[in-house]
């Protein structure tokens, strides 16, 4: 969770940009979008509102499950984190 969503992108980009790599998973996101995407590109970066609003256009679109990874985000990740996780057990547990 994070107020800036393009610094947090930014920094996964060296993380998650290896991905980008693998055939099939370069063929997922092609289909996302534009070719050349990364997965810093897809993910539900923001505030809580930001994700959450995320999550359930997901599920509008017909997911029945979503996995949800928490990663550090700038500037603070240990409270990204912290906050991240909080957002995901209260989505899950309904509230």
């Amino acid at each position: 969770m994070t107020e800036d969503a393009a610094a947090a992108r930014a920094a996964l980009r060296g993380r998650l940009g290896p991905l980008g790599q693998f055939e099939s998973y370069r063929a997922a996101l092609d289909r996302l979008g534009p070719p050349g995407r990364g997965a810093q590109d897809v993910a539900l970066i923001g505030t809580e509102s930001a994700v959450a609003d995320g999550i359930g256009r997901l599920f509008e679109a017909g997911a029945q499950e979503v996995a949800a990874v928490v990663l550090p985000a700038p500037p603070n990740p240990p409270a990204s984190v912290r906050r991240g996780r909080a957002l995901i057990g209260a989505l899950a547990r309904g509230a």
